[in-house]
């Protein structure tokens, strides 16, 4: 399959499966759009966020809605988040 091997990247199987992968860096507290580095075709089944921040108390960081083909809305602490999406 087509495999980006970037910091914010994707992998395509044969099947029609695409897994994405990101980082997404912040100066400071907030909530943000981000985008996939590609629109999934038909559906994102599920994105599964991680708090770039090590001891991580607060709500923000873990705050996630409104996932679409080609992205999600997201709280984020100073420290930024990772992320990780499955769909087709």
């Amino acid at each position: 399959g087509e495999t980006s091997h970037n910091i914010n990247g994707y992998h395509k199987f044969p099947d029609g499966t695409i897994i994405q992968w990101g980082y997404f860096s912040a100066t400071s507290p907030g909530y943000s759009n981000i985008s996939f580095p590609i629109a999934f075709p038909t559906d994102c089944l599920n994105v599964q966020k991680t708090s770039g921040a090590k001891g991580d108390n607060a709500g923000d960081e873990r705050y996630l809605r409104n996932w679409s083909k080609t992205g999600f809305y997201t709280g984020y602490d100073g420290a930024g988040c990772t992320w990780l999406a499955i769909g087709y």
